[in-house]
């Protein structure tokens, strides 16, 4: 994934010194991560063609006997006018995000968002600190989810709750188009609850993870 189709140069450099600055005075590291889409889905294709094709169907049959002016004799049209409503269907999943979502569904999105936020969190060695005290921002574009998950060093202290209000600048930001303003907040935010939560710096874990802003 390119990060420039999402942010300007600048704002990268500014998300970075943002992470630098907010773990200056924390134990814990701060890594966002970034993906442009979880699954390519191949079940939204299916499903779209599926119903559309059974409506088109239906909606032909119904035309066709309740109305007088409208006569399809020959079978063949009937299957011209369904293979033709597939591949409409299919041609607007492939090109349409909001479209490709409907036919996905929220539960299967946030699934494989989260599934591919573990494996990320793994890939990306954001547990690869002293004390355990890695927090990774997770924002996912296609499926519209921003998940927080947090090294066992703090989540045996912080609970997943109170992770909401990062989760909420970010999406905030994100619906204001001003994502690296969303994700500037909601990393100052992950120090705040860190510090909240005497999570200080020490010698040991002084910036042990790179500030750099970590795609797949």
């Amino acid at each position: 994934m390119k990060l420039l189709k999402h942010f300007t140069e600048e704002e990268l450099q500014r998300i970075e010194a943002v992470v630098k600055e907010s773990e200056s005075g924390i134990s814990g590291e701060i890594v966002p991560v970034f993906v442009e889409e979880c699954d390519n889905y191949e079940i939204a294709y299916y499903r779209a063609a599926t119903i559309v094709s059974l409506c088109t169907f239906s909606t032909i049959v119904l035309l066709d006997r309740f109305w007088a002016g409208f006569q399809l004799y020959d079978p063949f049209y009937y299957l011209l006018n369904v293979l033709f409503a597939a591949a409409v269907a299919i041609l607007l999943v492939h090109y349409i995000p909001a479209v490709k979502r409907l036919f996905v569904g929220k539960a299967r999105l946030h699934f494989e968002a989260d599934e591919r936020a573990d494996t990320l969190f793994l890939r990306e060695e954001v547990f690869n600190s002293t004390h355990r005290t890695g927090v990774m921002i997770f924002v996912a574009f296609f499926e519209h989810q921003v998940i927080v998950k947090a090294d066992r060093g703090i989540s045996s202290v912080v609970e997943q709750k109170e992770w909401v209000d990062v989760v909420s600048l970010v999406i905030d930001g994100i619906k204001k188009q001003k994502l690296a303003e969303g994700i500037e907040k909601g990393v100052k935010r992950c120090a705040h609850i860190l510090e909240a939560n005497e999570f200080i710096v020490d010698t040991e874990s002084l910036d042990e993870l790179s500030n750099k802003l970590r795609t797949d």
